[in-house]
This record gives structure tokens, C-alpha cells and sequence, in this order.
């Protein structure tokens, strides 16, 4: 009878010496072809290991430059557009600052808010966050908190301009503009005592005492000038800068500090908004100084940087420049104002003013005629009475006296 071989079964066995003798390969590759299928429980958890180990896409440099360049310019549209793009993965706290950046510019200070309030919270000491929550504060309205902000990203280490200019600013509208002042002796290792603007007993110096020693009045750090003064240290010809420290100077009635500060700041700034706001609170200082010329020259230059020049407001700006020169007694300069006014605006009443002050100073057939001008101009029956009874009178002082 002929054997039949049957295939041997293909099976890792122990040899005698007792090692491990392994199927062929083909046998394994089969094997392990049938794990895979069966959704080997070790593989998928390498698989997921590797996932999770593997760094998710990251913004690149030039993506977030471009966003931040898009801020940086006001673009807030094109900023959001690039933040939604499908490509720009970064940590959902970064983007709640530069999605509330972009609300900010656009003015929805709510969701502005909203954005960066969550990003502070998650990062308490994220100068950034604390930073740009404090603008918003500002800009909707609430100068107190966003000074407050301001004093937080300093204590976690922010210090620039920009953050001690706003700081400034925001303290100036919750009116803390010189804030607790003290008194100090001067310091003894200076030839001359700090002049007001500088640094000194730990805070700015706003004003001196004339004893012996002679002491300085100081401002202290939560003062709008002191943190308008730290900015200016840090940039020393930054024109927004020095028009707020003028302006706070101002308020405080510390006018010739504030000239000479709107003298500097008119020399920096660019924007015709911020000239014509520099020469309007120069020329309240000059007026304030008595300085009537200076204050005339600056009205005008803020009409020319508006680029409009109102008569009528120059008008009026010569007669109250006349009515003060009254007040001290020089009665030609008043005559000189009140005429530089009545060319620019004839009204009734400043013609009857100009006559009166020429009557004062004997020149009758002037007043005269100024009051002639006066009946051309549609007076009411009121004033056609002032104007007829003062013409009696200048016509009776400028008749010859007859001789007794």
C-alpha cells in the first residue's frame, strides 16, 4: 500500500534542548496580517502615542507678523480675516488677545472686553493681556479701571511709552493730575533745586518752597504727571507725549510750564487734529499769562491747522483780548483790539464799544463816526436810543467851549 505524506503543520515547537523554534516567515507575515484586521489593541495604542506626541501645526512667523502688521496699521478687518483662516492654528489665549485688539479698532468695546477679559484670566500675568484690557477700559469710558490695568501690566514688568502716555492719560480723565503731593527737602548733592518735570524723593517735582533749605513739592507715582513724565523719559520727543503733560500742566493753572511744553510738542507733532489741539491749549495758557499777542497768533495758527478761518471767532477773540487790556488801564491797546475786531465783524454792540473807547480818549470825531457805522447795521429801537444819546454826547464834547 503506497503512504500518503500529509503537509506537516507549521507550528513553533520546543527542541529538546528547550529553544523556542519558530513557523516560517510566510507564517508570521500571515499572522500578523490577521492581528491588523482584528484591530490589534497594542498597535492602535502606539497609533494614538504617536498622535498625540506628534506638535500641532503652529502660526508661522510670517502669518502672525501679518496679522500683527494689520493691527499695527488699524486694518482690524484684515487682521480677523487672517485669524479665521484655516491654516493659522496658535493658543486660543493668543487669539482672544488679538481678536479683542481688532474689536477694539473696530469700536465694539463689549466684545472686545469679552475677548481679552478671558484672556487675562487665563493669564494673569500676561503683560499683553493686561495692557490691551486697560485701552479698552479706556476708550469705553472708564479711566479708573483702566488705570488700574495699567498699574498691573507694570508690576508684571511692562514698561514702555506707550503703556506710561496712556497710564497718564487715563489718571488725567479720572482727575488724579498731580495726586497726593509732598513736600521734600531738596535733594543736598544738586547745586540748584530740581526744576519742575524732574525726577526726585521718589516721585516728579511740580513745584518748589523758597525756605532754607529750600524744599520741592513732589508728585508721587499714581499722579497723571509723574506717568506723563516717566513717558517722556523713555521717549523723549514723542509729540502726544509732551501735549498731554502741557495739557496737564495747564489744569493744574501752571501755565508757563505748560507754554513751554505746547512749544515743544508743537514742534513734534504731525496730525492736524493734535496741532490744532496743541495751539488751542497754548493760546488758554497765553491768555491766562496775559500774553495778548501770543494768544492772538495761536488762535490763528489753530484755524490754520484745521484749515478754516472763522472771522466771526477771531472777531470775538480781539474783543476779549480788548476788554482785558481794559481791566489793566491801557486804553490805546483796548481802542487798537476792539478795531481789529469791528473789522472782522461790525456788529452793533463792539461799534458802540469801539466809540465809547474813543470817546475815553477824546478822539470824538472817530466816535462818531463809528457810531454812524453803528445805525447802518440794523440796530433794535434799544440800541438806536444808546447809539442817538451817545452821539448827542460826543457832538456836545467835541463843540468849541465859549470862553466866560
Amino acid at each position: 500500500m503506497q503512504e500518503t505524506h500529509q503537509p506537516a503543520r507549521q507550528v513553533a515547537t520546543v527542541s529538546h534542548e528547550g529553544v523556542l523554534m519558530m513557523p516560517p516567515a510566510r507564517t508570521i507575515g500571515l499572522i500578523l496580517i490577521l492581528l491588523a484586521a482584528a484591530g490589534s489593541p497594542c498597535l492602535a495604542l502606539n497609533e494614538a502615542a504617536r498622535e498625540k506626541a506628534a506638535p500641532k501645526p503652529a502660526a508661522s512667523d510670517q502669518q502672525l507678523s501679518a496679522v500683527m502688521t494689520a493691527l499695527d496699521s488699524g486694518d482690524a478687518h484684515n487682521a480677523l480675516d487672517l485669524l479665521n483662516s484655516r491654516t493659522l492654528e496658535i493658543p486660543v489665549e493668543e487669539r482672544w488677545l488679538l481678536e479683542g485688539r481688532a474689536q477694539l479698532l473696530l469700536g465694539d468695546y463689549a466684545e472686545a472686553r469679552r475677548k481679552l477679559e478671558s484672556a487675562a484670566r487665563a493669564r494673569p500675568k500676561e503683560t499683553s493681556d493686561l495692557y490691551w484690557l486697560g485701552r479698552v477700559y479706556e476708550a469705553d469710558g472708564a479711566p479708573a479701571l483702566a488705570a488700574s490695568q495699567y498699574q498691573q501690566a507694570y508690576w508684571n514688568g511692562l514698561t514702555t511709552a506707550e503703556l506710561h502716555y496712556h497710564w497718564a492719560a487715563a489718571l488725567k480723565a479720572s482727575g488724579r493730575l498731580l495726586g497726593e503731593v509732598s513736600r521734600c527737602k531738596s535733594p543736598e548733592d544738586s547745586k540748584e533745586p530740581p526744576a519742575p518735570g524732574q525726577f526726585a524723593c521718589d516721585g516728579v517735582v511740580v513745584g518748589l518752597v523758597r525756605s532754607k533749605p529750600v524744599k520741592v513739592i513732589v508728585s508721587p507715582p499714581e499722579s497723571a504727571i509723574y506717568q506723563v513724565y516717566k513717558a517722556l523719559d523713555l521717549e523723549p520727543d514723542r509729540g502726544e507725549s509732551l501735549l498731554l503733560c502741557a495739557e496737564i500742566w495747564a489744569a493744574t493753572k501752571k501755565h508757563e510750564e505748560a507754554s513751554a511744553a505746547f512749544a515743544k510738542a508743537a514742534e513734534k507733532l504731525q496730525k492736524a487734529d493734535d496741532l490744532a489741539r496743541c495751539h488751542e491749549g497754548w493760546r488758554a495758557s497765553l491768555l491766562a499769562l496775559g500774553d495778548f499777542d501770543g494768544y492772538l497768533k495761536h488762535t490763528t495758527e489753530r484755524m490754520r491747522a484745521t484749515g478754516t478761518v472763522d472771522s466771526i471767532e477771531l472777531a470775538r477773540c480781539y474783543a476779549q483780548v480788548a476788554k482785558a487790556v481794559a481791566q489793566r488801564g491801557e486804553l490805546q491797546q483796548q481802542i487798537r483790539y476792539l478795531a481789529m475786531s469791528v473789522e472782522l465783524d461790525p456788529n452793533v454792540d463792539r461799534l458802540v464799544e469801539l466809540s465809547d473807547a474813543l470817546t475815553s480818549a477824546q478822539r470824538f470825531a472817530e466816535a462818531q463816526e463809528r457810531l454812524r457805522n453803528a445805525q447802518e447795521h440794523s440796530p433794535t429801537p434799544t440800541q438806536q436810543r444808546e447809539i442817538h444819546r451817545r452821539l448827542q454826547d460826543a457832538k456836545y464834547l467835541a463843540s468849541p467851549r465859549i470862553s466866560p
